[in-house]
């Protein structure tokens, strides 16, 4: 086993004790990379990876986190997630065929359920926005700073395997190389790493503090 495979299976076996799912998951991102496709099955194959990391790196926060007791799952009084607010719209159309949002007009009338509807969407998606951005930075960063370098980065890693997770109208000429997608699994390990890094330290000097706390106890009764 060679030193990346071996730091991959670290990172796999913290997943497990984070998320089984997440960890199963990961693995097969990383068995997909390092298998070769059948001829007109590579778009698909890169696909299902990017899919499998975007997974992992949207449920992994939330799923550290609740381990350390530091998130919650519960919502805010009557929460309804923004994409089922979205499927709704389409009956605002059929209630409301007059509506015309595209007026040559700086203030728009509305509808008072197309207005409530908006502005509900507005908040949700404001909300949904705010508690993603504030779980990673407590993920990430020792202080939850939400503008840390290793935030954008993990959010433009995402970005990243969304793109190349889903399927496009339009033909793609240049797709992603193995060494690319193995970066970008790479930059993922890196984070981890430190994660996992900062967790061991930690754990270490809870180790020596009680058992110099021990020790001393041990004098007293002596």
């Amino acid at each position: 086993m060679d030193a990346g495979d071996a730091r991959r299976q670290a990172v796999a076996e913290w997943l497990e004790d984070k998320k089984p799912d997440l960890a199963s998951t990961y693995r097969a991102a990383v068995s997909m990379l390092g298998a070769k496709p059948d001829a007109g099955h590579e778009r698909t194959r890169i696909l299902l990876i990017c899919h499998s990391m975007r997974e992992v790196m949207n449920r992994l926060p939330t799923a550290a986190l609740l381990g350390k007791g530091a998130a919650s799952q519960d919502e805010v009084d009557g929460y309804v997630p923004a994409s089922v607010q979205v499927r709704a719209l389409p009956q605002l159309r059929i209630d409301h065929p007059d509506m015309d949002l595209t007026q040559e007009a700086e203030n728009v009338p509305v509808p008072k359920p197309a207005a409530m509807a908006l502005s509900r969407l507005i908040d949700t998606a404001s909300y949904e926005d705010r508690r993603r951005l504030s779980s990673l930075a407590a993920f990430l960063t020792d202080d939850g700073n939400p503008k840390a370098p290793a935030v954008k980065e993990w959010r433009d890693l995402s970005e990243y395997f969304v793109r190349w997770g889903h399927l496009h109208d339009k033909f793609e000429a240049d797709l992603p190389t193995d060494e690319e997608l193995a970066a970008k699994i790479g930059i993922f390990d890196d984070h981890v790493d430190a994660i996992r890094s900062a967790f061991f330290e930690s754990k270490s000097l809870i180790e020596d503090i009680l058992t110099s706390a021990n020790r001393k106890a041990g004098e007293a009764q002596s």
